[in-house]
């Protein structure tokens, strides 16, 4: 036997129930967009068509003119440093 758990749909679950169109209306408006099944429109003659894409785009920036800084950059001399010993012995005790 499959030890596997069953997918999908319960038996006797429904996807689907009936509403009137008075009952939508009451509960979302004449202007809403209600999902409706594809099949169901094209076996009421109704023929589909994809949407055409929304495209948004963002408005340009503004860029605000700000004043300048004035500055100057001064280089400092490092101090020379004497070079390190080539050997360095530790006591170890």
């Amino acid at each position: 036997m499959n030890s596997q758990p069953k997918r999908g749909r319960p038996a006797g679950a429904k996807s689907l129930v009936n509403i009137t169109l008075k009952q939508l209306n009451e509960l979302f408006g004449p202007e809403t967009a209600v999902p409706v099944g594809s099949i169901w429109l094209r076996n009421y003659g109704v023929s589909i068509q994809t949407p055409s894409p929304i495209v948004v785009t963002a408005a340009p920036e503004e860029i605000e003119e700000e004043p300048q800084i004035q500055f100057s950059v001064t280089h400092f001399e490092k101090e020379e440093l004497p070079a390190p010993p080539e050997e360095i012995y530790v006591d170890a005790e």
